[in-house]
């Protein structure tokens, strides 16, 4: 059984703007309230090093699917114990790009995993206003 978070908002800019800022890895740490540094290539199969602010330990996740301005997994574990499933979709919008964001924390240890760590859709949903900020952001400075 599985437990899932997800996350919408409509971002005021294409998908390649959107895309350009959540695949900046080493600008994390400018404006990520999830992740405070990401290291790795965005390849499939490649592996990330990612220090979360939910972790105290950097966390090893490998990239499951990238698909160019549109999707992008990533995810770990030990399957059946603890599988976890970061995804970001993304979607041209009449008012720019819709821009789908969650989790799945799947295995016997997932939805524990949520309770403990006490995650839900507000830290989702936080990553998602920072992340239009940080595009709005580069924007006005071009």
């Amino acid at each position: 059984m599985a437990t899932e978070i997800q996350t919408e908002l409509i971002i005021p800019h294409p998908p390649e703007e959107v895309w350009g800022v959540l695949t900046d890895l080493p600008a994390y740490g400018d404006w990520n309230p999830m992740a405070r540094e990401a290291r790795g290539a965005l390849a499939l199969g490649e592996s990330l090093t990612l220090r979360l602010s939910v972790a105290p330990v950097p966390v090893k996740a490998t990239i499951r699917a990238l698909v160019p301005e549109r999707e992008l997994r990533w995810g770990g574990g030990v399957p059946a114990l603890l599988d976890i499933e970061h995804y970001f979709i993304s979607a041209p919008h009449e008012e720019g790009t819709r821009f789908v964001h969650g989790e799945i924390f799947g295995g016997l240890l997932g939805p524990l995993l949520v309770k403990l760590a006490g995650l839900d859709e507000r830290m989702y949903a936080k990553f998602n206003r920072k992340l239009a900020e940080r595009v709005a952001s580069l924007q006005v400075a071009s």
